[in-house]
């Protein structure tokens, strides 16, 4: 399995609108996915916190999570833990995750 960095828009918003109940996000700050066997499995979508309180500069917020259902076991913990690091190069001091709402529950 590989970690790529996405910048197409487009293909992220596709995967997006089969694989997650929200579909498509408006922008980012970055997004990274799992590909595996040359296709992507997973996508973790990175942003701006929605608690404004939270939105200080010093933290990354997981805007969408998405994952095919044919995915190796584990796959969505390994990504996060391969997008990490690039959250400390870029002075982030926390990524956070918002669990429970829209349905969505884990």
């Amino acid at each position: 399995m590989t970690v790529v960095r996405e910048r197409d828009r487009g293909h992220v918003n596709a995967f997006l609108d089969s694989h997650h109940p929200l579909g498509q996000v408006p922008g980012w700050l970055a997004c990274w996915s799992a590909r595996y066997t040359d296709s992507i499995v997973a996508l973790v979508v990175l942003g701006r916190p929605a608690a404004r309180m939270l939105d200080d500069g010093t933290t990354v917020s997981i805007n969408r999570y998405a994952l095919r259902d044919d995915r190796p076991a584990n796959t969505g913990s390994w990504l996060i833990g391969q997008v990490r690091p690039w959250c400390r190069l870029e002075g982030y001091d926390r990524l956070i995750a918002y669990a429970g709402v829209s349905g969505e529950f884990g």
